[in-house]
């Protein structure tokens, strides 16, 4: 009996029996650069692109800042917050566990650790009102000037679900935690968003979670932008108080780290007369800032000064509000 060969292929190279391996080993490798280049992309874009990105964003906001300083804070940001996802994530998919709380903590724990390590850490005014706050349902509004106003929120311990556009969830790492937490996303010019962001804030307060929306919309500290209707049409609907709170960011905080400030005021129990209330919130957060700045009273459109002012104070309110140990 003759022995069974491979049929030489075209100009002498072996059969298909024999050549298949080979090609199923290339295309293996092949596809293995090719993730290695997506999974290179992607970590390129995180750690590279984002914090630049956050840099130069930042950068319209406060004249010297350490670029250095900024990378490396958004750097362990995303990883930190990644890592989070990533297990959380896993434990929804695989085992349909409620993450949500688990997720906020998550959030908060990163956000303070952040303060504490690479700033002089974080003090907190008006206990007293916050200790009312935490009790029940409450809708936060506060200014809005840098990106630490995130972290300086998770400073008075709330649970609180943040209303925040909907590019913010697309960020690396942090975007990704805040939805598993259950934040609500909204576009704002979208009917259809704006309505499934009023359903979802209607859930969160049912189920005992405060909201937080910054009302001046967009992040100026450069001059005081007026306050939007959103938080308080929010307010009003649900028949719940709102909080004011005043953050002092300090004009040194990228280049020198200084600590954050943040003052919680008497809540706002009758939320009916929105206009009224707004223009009350709005006098009791902005006025410190611009009195700090120079000004008597806070009015959209003043232009703050560019010194460095550390507010202390507690706003409108003759006593001084308690404070509460921070950071460091």
């Amino acid at each position: 009996l003759t022995p069974c060969r491979p049929r030489p292929g075209p100009e002498g190279t072996a059969g298909p029996l024999l050549a298949s391996p080979g090609r199923g080993l290339e295309g293996a490798m092949s596809l293995l650069v090719v993730l290695g280049y997506v999974v290179a992309v992607l970590l390129f874009l995180c750690f590279g692109v984002a914090p630049v990105f956050v840099w130069a964003e930042e950068r319209r906001q406060f004249d010297d800042m350490s670029l250095f300083r900024t990378i490396v804070v958004v750097q362990v940001w995303i990883l930190l917050t990644s890592i989070e996802a990533a297990r959380l994530g896993a434990l929804r998919t695989f085992f349909g566990v409620d993450v949500r709380l688990e997720a906020h903590t998550s959030c908060r724990t990163i956000a303070l650790f952040i303060l504490r390590t690479f700033f002089d850490g974080y003090e907190v005014l008006g206990e007293e009102h916050l200790s009312a706050a935490r009790g029940r349902p409450v809708v936060v509004v506060a200014n809005h000037q840098s990106m630490m106003d995130v972290a300086a929120i998770f400073t008075l311990h709330l649970k609180a679900a943040w209303v925040a556009k909907t590019t913010v969830f697309w960020i690396p790492g942090v975007g990704w935690l805040m939805a598993l937490a259950g934040y609500v996303p909204v576009s704002r010019r979208d009917k259809a968003s704006i309505k499934q962001m009023y359903s979802t804030c209607t859930t969160r307060i049912e189920e005992d979670w405060s909201l937080i929306l910054f009302p001046q919309g967009t992040r100026n500290r450069r001059k005081i932008l007026p306050f939007k209707d959103g938080a308080y049409n929010l307010a009003s609907d649900l028949g719940v108080p709102i909080l004011p709170v005043t953050i002092c960011i300090p004009s040194d905080i990228w280049k020198n780290g200084t600590k954050i400030v943040s003052t919680a005021h008497p809540l706002v129990m009758d939320t009916r007369d929105k206009a009224k209330v707004k223009a009350d919130t709005f006098r009791v957060i902005l006025t410190p800032l611009a009195k700090a700045n120079g000004d008597d009273m806070a009015r959209p459109g003043v232009l703050l000064a560019k010194k460095k002012a550390d507010y202390k104070g507690g706003g409108s309110e003759p006593e001084e509000p308690s404070r509460v140990g921070g950071g460091r």
